[in-house]
């Protein structure tokens, strides 16, 4: 017999009324470290508040290293699902808990490195790939999980590069991170996460070509220069890369204009037309050679 009365022992709607999330029962939830993810998870679907007392256990339980009991494939699973909604905040939150310093301490060492302004503006590694990331939200409705991975882990070698003084060796920048050494690097956090081999493929193609993008635009965004720039990145990219060219090319652009780019709708629309002609270069191209392109 239905009496359209709801039973809330644990008062959720009121919580939910209120934008607050709580754990129920402390015992039950510590039956399953995977549950720290997934209440980072929708905390960031939700945007609620975590409760004073949920807040302290999942502090507690991360401290007390029950997430590396983990098996690697619900690990991804979860991160997945978290990466998919808001990367750049999802990760913020797993940093703040002292999460990530687990399950990814070389993206958690990224918060840390400094960037010089006259590359990229924020100042800082971390927030110039949360910026980037940020910037994929702009070019698609539904980002490919690939491309996500992909553009989190491109700078990743700069943490090294900063260790080891690399970066002296020109200017300030961190030359290497681009190198065989540092697809390396990414490979073992790669097999550490259990990513795919398709994932893997198209990150360690965006860590090593990222650069390209960089050198073949210059600053600035000027249509007609960048849609000729286009063609002949997206010719090279095309003719190594098979049927990915056009991910790995907008990981290239996210990357390289996410610092000039706002949060305006012209720059959206901007960035749309760039997507939109990368994926129709990168699907048109059939012969072998582009007059004037430059293979260096």
């Amino acid at each position: 017999m239905t009496t359209g009365e709801y039973i809330d022992p644990f008062g959720g709607i009121a919580d939910i009324k209120n934008g607050i999330l709580r754990i129920t029962c402390k015992e039950h939830f510590a039956e399953d470290p995977l549950r720290i993810l997934r209440a980072f998870r929708f905390k960031v679907l939700t945007n609620y508040t975590i409760e004073k007392e949920t807040d302290i256990i999942l502090r507690d339980m991360i401290a007390s290293r029950e997430l590396v009991y983990l098996s690697k494939e619900r690990i991804l699973d979860e991160l997945t699902k978290g990466l998919k909604l808001n990367a750049g905040e999802y990760i913020e939150l797993l940093y703040e808990y002292g999460a990530l310093q687990y399950l990814l301490p070389e993206v958690a060492v990224l918060f840390t490195v400094p960037e010089k302004s006259k590359f990229h503006s924020t100042g800082n590694t971390w927030l110039h790939t949360k910026a980037a990331l940020n910037t994929l939200d702009k070019m698609y409705d539904n980002v490919p999980v690939e491309l996500i991975f992909g553009v989190l882990f491109h700078d990743i070698y700069k943490g090294i590069s900063q260790k080891h003084n690399y970066s002296r060796q020109k200017g300030d920048k961190y030359i290497r991170h681009d190198s065989f050494e540092a697809i390396t690097y990414f490979n073992t956090i790669a097999d550490r996460l259990g990513l795919s081999n398709t994932i893997k493929s198209i990150c360690t193609k965006i860590i090593a070509n990222h650069m390209r993008v960089w050198s073949g635009f210059g600053t600035g965004i000027k249509m007609n220069t960048w849609y000729k720039c286009l063609n002949s990145i997206s010719y090279k990219f095309s003719k190594d890369m098979s049927d990915k060219a056009d991910i790995i090319l907008n990981a290239c652009i996210a990357d390289h204009i996410s610092d000039h780019v706002g949060a305006d709708s012209r720059d959206g629309i901007i960035l749309k037309k760039l997507f939109n002609k990368s994926l129709e270069i990168c699907n048109s191209i059939k012969s072998t050679e582009i007059p004037g392109f430059d293979k260096a």
